[in-house]
């Protein structure tokens, strides 16, 4: 059975509705509940800050789009593509400064282990010296990740809302009401 145009846009709809579910997840958790703990451990943090304008921000585009979605409203769903263009490239840039931020609070020790490191911190405590940290390679690959899995979930964001979009602006084109004349 040949899938019509109107389930492929039905079929878009949920998926955009389900993308909507977890961008309100990640949102809230990484850019308010984060700024907010942020912005209460040091309240001069513009960093911590911006992160809560933004996702503040990001909360009303998303429910916008929402609305958008079902409900038809062009003009709200080029809004919501354009806002989830802005979106990819803020968390890319703060996905990047996330990264080299947990990169750059570790010191990296290629051939060091636990043991040694127990070892060295006894004379290293007499001595004073600097205790050096492996860094946690996992962790990165972890953060790089979930970066990558944010951007793409983004960018089929952008493609589905561009699709609703066109939809919509031929769904409800102007249609000639009179039969042209013959020349």
């Amino acid at each position: 059975m040949p899938i019509n145009q109107k389930q492929r846009i039905r079929g878009t709809r949920i998926l955009l509705t389900v993308f909507y579910g977890f961008l309100l997840s990640s949102i809230l958790f990484r850019y308010i509940i984060h700024g907010i703990v942020e912005t209460v451990r040091r309240p001069s943090n513009g960093y911590a800050i911006s992160m809560i304008v933004i996702g503040i921000l990001v909360l009303v585009a998303v429910s916008l789009a929402i609305y958008a979605t079902w409900f038809d409203n062009a003009i709200i769903m080029l809004v919501a593509g354009i806002v989830f263009i802005f979106m990819f490239i803020l968390t890319l840039v703060f996905g990047i400064i996330r990264i080299i931020n947990a990169k750059s609070n570790q010191i990296a020790s290629p051939i060091a282990t636990t043991t040694d490191i127990y070892a060295q911190d006894q004379d290293r405590a007499s001595s004073g010296d600097a205790i050096t940290i492996i860094s946690d390679k996992y962790a990165l690959a972890e953060d790089v990740t979930k970066l990558i899995i944010e951007l793409v979930a983004i960018l089929f964001a952008i493609l589905g809302a561009f699709i609703l979009y066109r939809y919509i602006k031929s769904k409800y084109a102007a249609v000639p009401t009179s039969e042209p004349k013959p020349a």
